[in-house]
């Protein structure tokens, strides 16, 4: 396991550009609908039809991240949904490593590609 990715089903060099940036947005979505979320459970009277739409969203919206990077620790188990402010937090922070690390990759192969000239 490498930060978390299942190398399996998404080596390092199927990362792409637009599935780092379709996995923010995913997660920024994410995080709007667990901020709502918790304002609708501290009223008094909760909408709970209102709370069960957004928590279907949350579910949809953690497939979708999911299926854009694929996460070893959910290989035998349940996938289970983004459903905290937290693990938005350490998935944004996994999507800037491998934007890190695509950097780092296109460094080193573009030095080993002048050494061979």
């Amino acid at each position: 396991m490498f930060i978390g990715i299942n190398m399996e089903q998404m080596p390092l060099g199927n990362v792409t550009k637009r599935a780092i940036n379709d996995g923010r947005q995913l997660l920024q979505q994410l995080e709007e609908h667990i901020k709502k979320l918790d304002e609708l459970r501290r009223e008094p009277i909760p909408n709970m039809d209102e709370i069960v739409e957004i928590r279907e969203a949350i579910y949809d919206l953690s497939s979708a991240y999911y299926e854009l990077i694929p996460q070893r620790r959910f290989a035998h188990d349940a996938i289970s949904p983004i459903n905290n402010l937290e693990e938005i937090k350490n998935h944004t922070r996994m999507l800037d490593e491998l934007v890190n690390i695509e950097a780092a990759v296109k460094i080193l192969l573009g030095s080993m590609h002048r050494v061979k000239e």
